[in-house]
């Protein structure tokens, strides 16, 4: 299945194939010094964005969700996954 080779292929891939645009990270740093509640919301695979999230330094999420099979390919509603609505967080670095 070529989704399958697609995630093969990117579970390769490593921070330096995925940078941060110029000037996000003090964006996340704005936003969260307001207040505001951030969150990630990806088709891909859940436990590989976690990965990126963590390898690119961007604590400023308070929750990741994506795919998580045998769910299926569709990704659970944000709204599922929100520390205010369900217990699925961003794990806290060691």
């Amino acid at each position: 299945m070529v989704a399958d080779e697609y995630r093969a292929f990117f579970d390769e891939l490593g921070p330096e194939e995925y940078p941060v645009f110029a000037g996000v990270p003090e964006l996340l740093d704005g936003l969260a010094a307001r207040g505001k509640r951030m969150a990630v919301a990806t088709s891909r695979m859940e436990a590989k964005c976690i990965d990126m999230v963590r390898e690119l330094g961007l604590s400023q999420f308070e929750a990741v969700v994506g795919m998580n099979p045998p769910q299926g390919a569709r990704p659970r509603p944000i709204r599922s996954a929100m520390p205010w609505q369900s217990s699925a967080r961003l794990p806290t670095r060691p």
